[in-house]
């Protein structure tokens, strides 16, 4: 059986329009078209279903399991080493990828098992 994943991420996910992006690099087989070290720079993760792949450029600070309550409080905040760490990766990104990614910050990605 499948469950939904909770990724806390300190970078930028990887939307629908970057997603967009590099699917038509693949198309037109675009030299940007890269898929060593996640696609275009981007970790990918697991989905059941969809079309648009799941993942983010940055840094992973921890999971949620679909079944764990958890005080927001508790939850993993960036280290200002992870913060370098994000910015650094983020800034590697094709400018075309970096401008549609949007602002780095901590976001809940969400995946599948």
């Amino acid at each position: 059986m499948s469950y939904a994943i909770i990724h806390i991420i300190h970078g930028v996910p990887l939307t629908a329009r970057v997603a967009s992006k590099i699917n038509k690099w693949e198309e037109e087989e675009d030299d940007r078209w890269v898929d060593t070290d996640g696609k275009c720079g981007f970790t990918t993760l697991y989905s059941a279903g969809g079309d648009e792949p799941i993942g983010y450029c940055g840094v992973e600070l921890g999971t949620l399991p679909h079944y764990e309550a958890s005080k927001v409080s508790d939850l993993p905040k960036p280290s200002d080493e992870d913060k370098l760490r994000a910015e650094a990766l983020v800034a590697a990104l094709d400018p075309e990828l970096r401008e549609l990614a949007g602002a780095i910050d901590t976001y809940f990605v969400w995946s599948d098992s």
